[in-house]
């Protein structure tokens, strides 16, 4: 017997997105409540996962390892339904990095705007943000206007 996936899996059941983490559930959504669909990357690689999938629905988002089991089959499906091939595009990204999957107008564009923290005033913080820098991600204007004008 393989150990499971610690990445986790995701798969379609009908016509819900469920994502498990590596047993219980840890979210599930309906296809049809998707607005956007996304990637990001982190720079917590190579010994924690860095590379993830975002699914937007209007009033929540959820999260998913890139590297979860089912991933390519779920990617295939889903873009079948949506009508439009969902292809990642930030398998060589060792830094943050964002971009849009779905809807394909918007394909390539940003997914988040990456803030830098405010500076910090003393030596030890700023020490930490030489060391350890922390960004802000927040949806970009057009994502927001995507998933709350539907």
């Amino acid at each position: 017997m393989s150990a499971p996936n610690q990445s986790g899996n995701i798969k379609l059941e009908g016509d819900t997105i469920v994502y498990t983490l590596p047993e219980p559930e840890v979210w599930r959504v309906s296809v049809s409540d998707i607005r956007v669909i996304g990637e990001f990357t982190n720079t917590d690689g190579p010994y924690a996962d860095d590379y993830f999938f975002v699914f937007i629905a209007r009033d929540q988002w959820f999260e998913a390892s890139f590297y979860a089991e089912g991933r390519d089959a779920l990617l295939a499906e889903l873009g079948q339904r949506l009508g439009h091939k969902l292809q990642t595009g930030l398998c060589h990204s060792t830094s943050l990095a964002s971009r849009v999957l779905w809807p394909a107008r918007f394909e390539g564009h940003p997914l988040f705007d990456l803030v830098p923290e405010e500076r910090a005033g003393r030596i030890l913080g700023k020490l930490r943000q030489r060391v350890l820098p922390r960004v802000h991600m927040n949806f970009t204007d057009e994502v927001k206007r995507e998933f709350e004008s539907r």
